[in-house]
This record gives structure tokens, sequence and C-alpha cells, in this order.
């Protein structure tokens, strides 16, 4: 008799231990995932804030500018899919389902934006998403797919350094987020810290703090806890050579600006300090200025000094300000015609709106430099000319008479702008006559030798050509010994429309309302002649004649109120 084994037999064990641990579903781990993504089974008001619940209550809502739309997310929901897996593979189709999202808009009310006066509410199909089969596979054009799960770097801060062929080290850092984009940050041979998102292009490290809110560089400075202060008075500070400067120097006692924010020390003491900002003429002064500017570059670096100007008039109640600006001591540094007049034209449009000081804007030629530089100027401005009111002259007046722009000047007139020049503050009553003559200049900045040319005199009082004239200004570069011997009262009872105005104040020490007391004191101008002082300063203006008659009536109102 033959004997035939049974091949459905039980399989016997011989192991002596059983086990205790149950195989693991390893497609759980696939399937479960997906099912957490899309909580497709699971209440709306019992989903969790997970996959695509997240991603939608993370973008929701959204608003126009004004708020007068609200976008509200309410809930999401899957459709069927159109065929099987199995169809989609014979078919070469995506398998998957149909998302759909229902949405809120909310119409806001006019007078509160806080409350709807309608809402809509309506199913927006927003396509389809790849469906995970029973298996935990995906069929992606007929082909049938996994994701296989990759390694990740663990998020975090991660430090690496290496030297660069001429021997400097250079230092980098990677900051690696649970999610979004990397950010990494490197050292170059100048020891310029740069940084680098998602990989992509290096710009200065200081553009991504100035964009987290560390808009000045004293807030850069104060954040990274670098910062050292200390009164001058009583110490040397021959130790911060090479040190930047973070805040103005200020004389706590006299309330003098011995340097301002932003500039490196090079100077070794207080006197020396002092005796940089002891001026004996002019090009003393503007070898200081333009040292200064150096640290004017970005766009918000121009607003800011022109908004901090604009809320220092403010508190002397400055109705109206004619500011003056030379791109050309910027631009010859590389930086960006646009980038000096965006910073200063918007701060300019947010002190009309914000603080009511209405303003003009002047573009100076640097007459130091050649013609070209002047007439490539002029075309950089052509663009923006509804933003300047004129142009002018500034910079050394020695030696660089004004006939040296006449050609500029008349294409200046001929695109529309109005004319002004610094001229007869150092320079001679020459300059005054060419500046009337061949710039056909509306008003003279400074003016102060007229009074060397009879002539001159007698033109400038038929014809009232006003002169802006700068007291303190001239104090401080010697055009006069003292405020006593200054020629403003000589010129006024000559029949001279002469306006008092500030010259640099933050290099000379006073503001509009500093320059009107301190000649007040030292020339006993009488309160009538105060009050010329400030109708003039309209009648000189750049604004339009509406604008200067209702300026000029408050004065008077308040001259015969008070």
């Amino acid at each position: 008799m033959t004997a035939i084994s049974n091949p459905y037999a039980e399989r016997q064990s011989f192991e002596k231990t059983k086990s205790e641990i149950e195989f693991p579903d390893l497609l759980s781990v696939q399937v479960d995932a997906f099912q957490a993504f899309i909580q497709e089974n699971v209440p709306d008001d019992e989903r969790l804030k997970v996959g695509l619940e997240e991603v939608f209550s993370n973008y929701f809502p959204i608003e126009d500018s004004h708020r007068n739309y609200v976008l509200e997310y309410k809930n999401y929901f899957l459709g069927l899919a159109k065929y099987t897996p199995e169809e989609c593979i014979d078919r070469g189709l995506t398998y998957s389902v149909p998302l759909k999202v229902r949405l809120i808009l909310h119409i806001t009310n006019e007078d509160d934006r806080s409350k709807y006066d309608q809402s809509i509410e309506q199913e927006v199909y927003f396509g389809n998403i790849p469906n995970m089969t029973p298996k935990g596979t995906f069929v992606i054009n007929g082909a049938e797919r996994v994701i296989v799960s990759q390694l990740q770097r663990s998020p975090g801060v991660f430090f690496d350094s290496s030297i660069h062929p001429n021997g400097t080290k250079l230092y980098q850092a990677r900051i690696i987020p649970f999610r979004g984009s990397w950010v990494d940050f490197t050292t170059d041979i100048n020891d310029c810290i740069f940084s680098i998102i998602d990989r992509r292009r290096k710009f200065p490290v200081t553009m991504l703090l100035r964009a987290l809110g560390y808009s000045t560089n004293a807030d850069i400075f104060r954040a990274f806890g670098c910062i050292v202060e200390f009164k001058l008075a009583s110490k040397n500070i021959s130790n911060a050579i090479g040190c930047t400067v973070v805040d103005d120097i200020i004389d706590t006692q006299t309330g003098e600006i011995y340097m301002e924010g932003g500039v490196e020390l090079s100077q070794e003491s207080i006197d020396e300090l002092k005796k940089a900002y002891n001026f004996n003429n002019l090009q003393e002064f503007l070898d200081i200025y333009y040292a200064g500017a150096n640290v004017l570059m970005e766009e918000q670096d121009f607003y800011d000094l022109t908004w901090a100007y604009l809320t220092k008039v403010n508190a002397q109640n400055l109705a109206h300000t004619e500011i003056f600006f030379d791109p050309q001591t910027h631009t010859d540094r590389g930086v960006p015609f646009d980038t000096v007049i965006q910073g200063i034209h918007n701060a300019l449009e947010d002190g009309n709106e914000k603080l009511g000081i209405s303003s003009q804007l002047i573009m100076c030629f640097l007459r130091h430099l050649d013609e070209a530089s002047s007439f490539k100027t002029l075309e950089q401005a052509l663009p923006y000319k509804k933003w300047i009111a004129a142009v002018g002259l500034d910079s050394s007046e020695n030696g660089n008479p004004p006939s040296k722009f006449e050609r500029v000047f008349f294409k200046a007139k001929e695109e529309g702008f109005l004319t002004v020049a610094h001229a007869g503050e150092e320079g001679p009553a020459e300059y005054i006559w060419e500046a009337i003559n061949l710039l056909k200049v509306s008003r003279i900045d400074h003016g102060n030798r007229s009074l060397d040319d009879d002539q001159l005199m007698k033109h400038l009082a038929e014809h009232q050509v006003p002169l802006t004239l700068c007291p303190l200004s001239n104090l401080e570069l010697k055009v006069v010994n003292s405020l006593t011997d200054h020629p403003l009262l000589e010129m006024m009872e000559a029949g001279l429309m002469v306006t008092l105005n500030s010259d640099d104040p933050a290099y000379f020490g006073g503001y509009i309302n500093e320059n009107y007391t301190g000649v007040a004191k030292a020339l006993n101008l009488s309160k009538k002649q105060i009050t010329e002082l400030a109708k003039n300063s309209f009648k000189a203006s750049l604004l339009s004649q509406v604008e200067k008659d209702k300026m000029i009536q408050k004065i008077e109102n308040y001259y015969h109120n008070n």
C-alpha cells in the first residue's frame, strides 16, 4: 500500500517559545497617513487641523486691501472617482477624486467694516486630487506608483566654516525649518554677511533684517547687542575709532550735534570732533556733509531722513516746507536716482497726510561738478516731473558761477521746471546778476552780497525778487561774525523781499523757529517786522496764488488777534 502526503496538512512548529508580537500591517502606515491627510469620513465639525483642513484654515479668510470683501472657508468634501483603479490602469488615466470647497463671500458695510451687508455661500470646484487605492498605491497616467519615504535632515540651525583661497576664513549658517524655505547665511572675504532664501539670489543680510522690522541701523545694532553707550564729555573715544556712531552725538548741555548717527568715528577726542564741526567756510562744511551722506544707501534711509525732519518741524508748527535735495551726492556713490527720490517723496506724502505739512521738492545741481553731470541728472529727473517743482544750485559757490549752468537751466525751464539758485552767500554780487539774467530764477538763495552792489539792490527791490536768508547758517560758516551783524534788517529797510529759512539745520543747530528767535532777539525786530517776514515766506513760495493768499490771510488774522 502506497502512502500519499496531505499537501494541506498544517505546518508544524518546533519552536519552544511562542512569539507574542503580531506581524505589522505595513500598508497601514501609507493608508492611515493619507486618510489623516484628507479626513474623508470625518464630520466637518470633528476634523482636526491637519492636512487639507490645515491648508484651508491657514489661508482663509482672504480679504481685499480695503476689506470691502471677505472670502471665508467653511468646509470641503471629496466626490466619487469616475473610474476604478483597474480602469484607470487600462485607460492610462490618473485615479483621482474631485475636490469641492464650500466658501462664503461676505460684502462688508461701508461704514463699519466689521459688519456684513450680504453673505453669499457657494460650492467651488478646486480640481481633482490623486486618490490612494486600498493597496496604498496611486495610479498616475495608468502607472501604479507608491510614495517612497525619504530621509529628511532634521529641522534646526547648522554652522560650518571654510577657508578661502586667499586665506580668509568664511563662515556659513543654515536654518532648516520644519516646513518652508531654507535660509542660508554666509560671509565673504570682506567680512560682509549675506543671506540666501531657498538657495536663490544672495543679498545683504540687512535687507532681511529690515524686512523683519529692524528699519534703521540703530535697530539692527541694538538687536545684536553691540552698542556701547557713554558720554563724550566724560570719556575719551580713542578706543572707538573705526566704530559706527548709532545715534547723533550731542552735547547734552548745549544741544550741539558733533556727529550724525551712521558715520564712522575717525576723530580721536571730543576736541577733534568739536574742531571738525567748527566750520570756517562753506567748503569745510561740505567736506563733513559729503562724508555724512555715505550712510544713505537704501530707499528707507532717505525716507527716515526726510521723516525725521518733518516730525521735527511739525513740533514747531510748520505748515509748508520746500526741501532741497541733490541727487548727484548719492548717484555718484552708486545709489540709483529713483531710490533717492522715492524715499524722499514717500515721506513727504506721509507728512502731508499724517502731519498736515504741505511740501515742494527742489532738485539741486552740484555746482562743483561739470555741466554734463547736470544734464545727466536732469534726464534722470524727467520721469518724476510731477514730484519736482523746481531746480536749483548748491555746493561750492566760489569759482563756480551760475553761468556755468546756463544751458542746463534753459533745458529745465523748457521741461516746465521753475528755477532758483544759491548765489551771493560767499560768491560776489555778480553771481546774483548771473542767476537773475542767465538762469532766469524766481528767487535767490541767500544773496547776502547784494549789499555790495547798489544797482543790484535797486533791481531786487523794484522787482521784489525774493531772498532766502539763513542767519544761523551764515553765522556758523563765518559769513557774518554775529547775528547782530546780519544784513537782514538793512535789506528789509531797503525794501527787499527777504525771507527766513533754515539751511542744513542738523549741522547748524537751528531749524526755522531758532532762526526766527535768533534774529528777532539779535536785531530787536518788532512784531510787525516778524509778521512781514512770515508773509514774505509764502509770497516767495512755490505754492499757487490761491494757496499763498490763504496762508497770508491766516498770518494777518493772527497778527491782528494776538
